[in-house]
């Protein structure tokens, strides 16, 4: 996770491949039925929202600073329509989230970056062209990560029945962070988001 200036996938069904669209591109279903799963989804990411640390961080700058906005990395790849997965597609999608930041980093909005961009070309990116660059990596063991599995990507990926995850068939950067959170286990979330708040620069405060 990285916060720019001062960034783990959200839910795909388990049936379908993590490289491809998702199930309800694929489905025939009346309009009535699209929009109630178009309003299903955006429940369902709004929950998955409010049990992540970075989301909780967050909404305290934002009652604190009003020129603060949230960047999903899920959200964009909708937007961007991008449906690569691979090595070369999540680089392609991170550096245009990072330009992204960076485009309103430069006019003076704080931007808190939701990604799992662990590559080493975007850390570059981000350190040279995000002004007060502050870094979180946000820490789970593997193990740990396949129990959680809400998704059904890791089980998939190790069945062989989905293809391009991170940590499994694609390699991955180590990150050098500003600051490094244990996540190996799940509560305490509020405690989490207080020690990345405690950490930021002193411009935040």
């Amino acid at each position: 996770m990285v916060y720019a200036p001062f960034q783990s996938p959200s839910p795909k069904s388990p049936k379908t491949p993590y490289n491809t669209q998702s199930s309800r591109d694929d489905c025939s279903h009346s309009p009535s039925q699209k929009i109630s799963v178009s309003i299903h989804q955006k429940l369902r990411m709004k929950y998955y929202r409010q049990k992540k640390v970075h989301y909780i961080v967050y909404q305290y700058l934002k009652a604190k600073i009003p020129n603060v906005v949230y960047i999903d990395g899920d959200e964009l790849r909708e937007l961007f329509g991008a449906t690569s997965y691979d090595k070369n597609g999540r680089i392609d999608m991170a550096l245009k989230r990072a330009k992204l930041a960076h485009i309103l980093s430069s006019q003076g909005i704080v931007c808190v970056v939701s990604t799992i961009s662990m590559f080493e070309p975007i850390y570059a990116y981000n350190r040279t062209h995000l002004p007060h660059y502050f870094e979180v990596y946000i820490q789970c063991p593997f193990d740990e990560l396949i129990k959680r599995d809400q998704k059904g990507l890791y089980s998939g990926g190790l069945n062989g029945e989905i293809r391009d995850i991170v940590g499994i068939d694609i390699a991955f950067d180590e990150p050098k962070p500003h600051l490094c959170i244990d996540n190996s286990k799940t509560e305490n979330l509020q405690a989490k988001a207080k020690q990345i708040l405690d950490s930021l620069p002193s411009l935040l405060k």
